[in-house]
């Protein structure tokens, strides 16, 4: 079984008051990390596909009511008679098409929300990365060293065009799409760990080895962390370069102008 170091960034900040900040600190206590609902991840577009040729005529309306599941209907608030007569309004074909569409992203979403997503990295010297997802470098960043033999930790695929799925065969497609996303992305190296329910804590996904200091990290958070880690983990602390670069204790590790900017 194969190891890989992989990394968190977590806005943590021992001078916030709030009730996130006390929930991460408590599920840090447990030794565990907080995985949101893969249809709550931070881009919107993430987990977005694109359909097969779908048939919108009166047989292919059929054949969508009667693919649908009670629970799928329940989580987008329609029922089968009261779709059946939405389609039926829609005299035009670009409506039927519209309302048709609306329903399979809005089935595809309660798949997706059913799943917890851990969003991991092989980077932890990216500035842009400490600024979007550690609180504008503010937090800290989780070293862990993951078993790669679970076939639920892999690496996310970035592609140029959206997936392309068969709506019926959704509950076979679902995992691909959680581990495809668009290129635009590709400088965070993402690894995904994906557990059955979303938003709730789990146990690390691999052994804890050492924890990174933002270079904007304030000495409170510092010592609130090695409080609740204690002495058996390595700690080591980011600083920014006058060219922008960011190195660790250990020295330069990675330059910014090596990196393609892309804001959210």
């Amino acid at each position: 079984m194969s190891q890989k170091h992989l990394y968190k960034y977590i806005p943590f900040e021992a001078l916030s008051c709030s009730e996130l900040q006390n929930e991460r600190q408590s599920a840090f206590e447990r030794g565990e990390i907080w995985y949101p609902k893969a249809n709550e991840l931070n881009d919107p577009f993430d987990c977005s596909p694109n359909f097969k040729h779908f048939d919108f005529s009166d047989k292919g309306k059929e054949r969508l009511l009667n693919s649908l599941a009670e629970d799928e209907l329940n989580f987008i608030g329609i029922s089968k008679e009261e779709l059946l007569s939405e389609f039926k309004k829609a005299n035009i074909s670009k409506n039927k098409i519209s309302i048709g569409m609306g329903i399979l992203h809005g089935i595809f979403s309660f798949h997706l929300s059913k799943l917890g997503v851990l969003s991991l990295t092989e980077k932890h010297l990216e500035l842009l990365m400490w600024v979007h997802y550690a609180d504008n470098a503010k937090g800290i960043c989780l070293e862990f060293e993951c078993n790669l033999g679970d076939e639920k930790i892999r690496k996310v695929d970035y592609v140029e065009k959206r997936p392309l799925i068969n709506f019926y065969d959704r509950h076979n497609e679902i995992e691909n799409i959680i581990y495809t996303k668009s290129i635009k992305w590709e400088y965070e190296d993402e690894w995904r760990d994906v557990k059955k329910e979303g938003n709730k804590t789990y146990p690390f996904p691999g052994k804890l080895r050492r924890i990174f200091f933002g270079p904007a990290c304030h000495l409170k958070t510092m010592e609130l962390t090695k409080d609740i880690f204690g002495n058996e983990i390595k700690y080591e602390n980011i600083s920014l370069s006058n060219n922008y670069s960011l190195k660790g204790d250990n020295g330069l590790k990675h330059s910014i102008s090596q990196t393609p900017i892309v804001w959210k």
